[in-house]
């Protein structure tokens, strides 16, 4: 039997201490990841696309060629 390892809760700080500088350019280099975990072939059109006051924090397009957005709680810019 493979030897397997133990998942571990630990607080998304640590590995992401910035949304905007860390974890928003990370999500945006794994969109196969979130792709597959909301069940869409997902392809990045731009990051920190403007809207008025705010920023989308990604701008992507899935295969059918809708507009998918991530964000977090509008911010103004």
């Amino acid at each position: 039997m493979p030897d397997l390892g133990r998942l571990e809760p630990i607080a998304l700080r640590e590995v992401w201490p910035s949304e905007p500088a860390d974890f928003t350019p990370w999500l945006a280099q794994n969109l196969d990841a979130l792709g597959q975990a909301v069940g869409l072939a997902l392809e990045l059109r731009q990051r920190e696309h403007a809207v008025g006051r705010y920023a989308l924090d990604l701008l992507l397009e899935d295969a059918q060629g809708r507009m998918v957005i991530v964000t977090r709680s509008p911010v103004p810019r």
